[in-house]
C-alpha cells in the first residue's frame, strides 16, 4: 500500500488533501495549514491502520470516526499548537478535547 499522500496542484498552487473525516475539520484544518508535513505524517500513520477517510463513503467514514480521532490524538506530536493563529498558544497536549468527543457522539448517533 502506498502511504504517500498525493499533492494536488492547481494553477501552480499546492492544495492540501485532507485525510480526516469532515466532522474533525475544526481541530485538524488548522493543523494541516500550520504544520502540513506533520499533518501528512499523522495521516500516513492512520492510513496504515485503515483509519483515514480516504476514498470512503460518508457512512464508512462515520463508522471509524471515533477510532480515527483517538488515533489522531495519540499520533499528533504534543508540541503542535493547533489554534496559535487564533491567539491560543496551548499545545496539542494541553488542549481539552472533550468537546470534540461530544461532537463525535452526536455525529455518529
Amino acid at each position: 500500500m502506498n502511504t504517500r499522500s498525493k499533492r494536488i496542484t492547481l494553477h501552480g498552487l499546492h492544495l492540501m488533501e485532507y485525510w480526516h473525516d469532515h466532522s474533525l475539520r475544526y481541530p485538524l484544518r488548522e493543523v494541516a495549514a500550520r504544520y502540513p508535513k506533520t499533518y501528512q505524517k499523522v495521516g500516513n500513520q492512520l492510513r496504515e491502520l485503515g483509519l483515514t477517510s480516504d476514498e470512503k463513503s460518508r457512512e464508512e467514514s462515520k463508522s471509524i470516526l471515533k477510532k480515527q480521532w483517538i488515533a489522531t490524538l495519540a499520533a499528533m506530536p504534543p508540541h503542535v499548537q493547533p489554534y496559535k493563529d487564533m491567539g491560543d498558544t496551548k499545545t496539542w497536549a494541553q488542549q481539552d478535547w472533550t468537546s470534540v468527543f461530544a461532537e463525535i457522539e452526536r455525529e455518529v448517533a
